[in-house]
């Protein structure tokens, strides 16, 4: 199965006879790409059916201009998760790849520009790759995001308030799930990868 996140809504494409999860409302492959933005908008939870899922999430995707992207599941030696408030929601913090830049190097960098905090990797590979679309000055993007998990020691954190953030805290594991419910279901993905949510 495919997943790609548009907003607060799921697109799923999956092969025949697939069990599908609860909720999803499922559609034959091959429809224009505005008949899909109405079903998503109609039902939130869409899957496409099809015998070859990768071929038609290529299909899909193949309009939209790519972006890469890498973000950070960042832990202190207390247990706590670093999140953001950005935009009035929960956070992870992540940002664009700059050109020559390594999707790791990205992680970290955006780590400290969005919350001030220094981190080193736990894992050299991505624990987890989200795709979401959205539409940007007229134009559709699909961004690709590699995740990496992280740990900082405590020190001071600084929301990067030029990208909309108001707020850069370490989360007790306790209080993630409750800071999750406003997340965005594709952090909300990455929180269960790594381990946050149950």
């Amino acid at each position: 199965m495919i997943k790609i996140f548009y907003g607060d809504r799921v697109l799923l494409f999956t092969g025949c006879g697939v069990v599908l999860p609860d909720g999803f409302r499922a559609v034959p492959a091959g429809g224009s790409f505005a008949k899909m933005i109405e079903n998503l908008e109609k039902y939130k939870l869409v899957a496409v059916v099809s015998p070859d899922p990768e071929g038609a999430a290529a299909g899909f995707t193949a309009g939209f201009r790519a972006v890469d992207a890498a973000g950070g599941v960042a832990g202190n030696g207390r247990g706590g998760l670093l999140m953001i408030m950005r935009n009035g929601r929960w956070d992870l913090p992540k940002g664009h790849r700059e050109p020559g830049e390594t999707f790791a190097e990205c992680a970290l960098r955006e780590v400290a520009e969005e919350t001030g905090a220094r981190c080193i990797l736990e894992e050299d590979q991505p624990i987890v790759t989200t795709r979401h679309f959205y539409r940007l000055n007229g134009e559709w993007e699909m961004k690709r995001t590699e995740w990496y998990r992280m740990r900082s020691e405590d020190g001071e954190l600084i929301p990067q308030t030029a990208e909309g953030i108001t707020g850069a805290v370490w989360v007790p594991r306790g209080e993630v799930p409750e800071k999750a419910g406003t997340c965005f279901p594709s952090i909300r993905e990455v929180l269960c990868v790594a381990g946050w949510l149950g």
